[in-house]
């Protein structure tokens, strides 16, 4: 489902790639769950909320591609933040289906895919991640004809970006999400598939209590 709430009329030529970023609604006791040692409940909210606009602010911008906001409700938040940078940011909000994260990463690559389009997936805990990373990926994609996926590894054993552009609904089978196997697993998958695959430089995830530090400038 998307909403018709849009903050900016995009170029939707038919090459031009989607990035799909993922976030949370912002309710307590539902994000930033394992910062919980060091931070109150509402600390944990108001990271999260820094972070998914911190993100949003940094890659919403970019003319190369269409950015899309996945999110998990129909949270004010979203809509605050969307109305907030409307005059500087590109996006449009859609809605994750219900079910695993497999089934709503998979929602947003279909997408693409149907579209003729590559597709991007990131998350929101990545205060690093730019539109230049994601324009790396998609120039390594576009450079190597052969090439079918990019992954932005994260430090912690997940990852802060994929980029594919055929998606198989055995990618993310079997993949424990939330531990330090997830990229182990997720490339397993893709050699299983037989796609060529690409890593671009990691990044770190803000999750962990040892992560604070990295997130003192927003």
């Amino acid at each position: 489902m998307t909403t018709e709430y849009k903050l900016d009329i995009q170029n939707n030529t038919p090459n031009k790639p989607i990035v799909a970023q993922f976030a949370k609604a912002p309710e307590v006791g539902k994000v930033k769950t394992r910062m919980r040692a060091v931070l109150s409940p509402q600390q944990c909210v108001d990271l999260h909320k820094r972070l998914v606009a911190k993100v949003f602010t940094t890659v919403a911008v970019a003319d190369n591609y269409i950015h899309q906001l996945w999110v998990s409700s129909d949270h004010p938040f979203f809509h605050s933040l969307m109305d907030e940078n409307k005059h500087t940011c590109r996006s449009s909000l859609h809605y994750q289906p219900s079910g695993d994260l497999d089934v709503r990463l998979t929602a947003a690559l279909k997408e693409g895919e149907a579209q003729g389009r590559v597709a991007v997936v990131i998350g929101s805990d990545c205060i690093t991640l730019t539109s230049n990373y994601i324009e790396s990926a998609l120039a390594l994609l576009k450079q190597q004809p052969g090439l079918n996926t990019v992954i932005g590894p994260a430090f912690d054993g997940g990852f802060v970006l994929l980029a594919i552009k055929q998606w198989h609904e055995a990618l993310f089978e079997g993949i424990e999400w939330g531990t330090e196997r997830v990229l182990d697993q997720l490339i397993h998958n893709i050699e299983l598939l037989g796609f060529k695959y690409s890593l671009l430089e990691p990044l770190h995830d803000i999750d962990r209590p040892e992560d604070l530090s990295l997130a003192e400038s927003i």
